[in-house]
């Protein structure tokens, strides 16, 4: 989760008031999802990541940028990396909407 994880959840009444300013009664529920989602990620993180470590990358060296002991953390590089563009993918649909 890192250092400074404990951040994130302190921006979540901005968050909550920026989205429902319309219907103040689904703030509860907005404030669910989010605790939801962070908490599913904080136990799937380890097994993940795990799994990502234990079958390193084929054919990467250290000189791929992708970690030390022969490309050991390019699968958790690539996924944390593929996850952050189908976030952005999702929120560019839903601007577009």
């Amino acid at each position: 989760m890192g250092l400074a994880a404990g951040g994130w959840t302190s921006l979540y009444s901005a968050i909550i008031s920026t989205v429902v300013r319309d219907d103040p009664s689904l703030s509860s529920h907005l404030f669910s999802a989010l605790s939801f989602t962070r908490g599913l990620g904080a136990l799937l993180v380890a097994p993940i990541s795990t799994a990502l470590i234990a079958h390193p990358l084929q054919g990467a060296s250290a000189k791929t940028a992708y970690g030390a002991a022969g490309g050991e953390y390019g699968g958790v590089v690539l996924f944390a990396g593929l996850s952050m563009v189908l976030a952005a993918g999702c929120e560019g649909v839903e601007a577009l909407l």
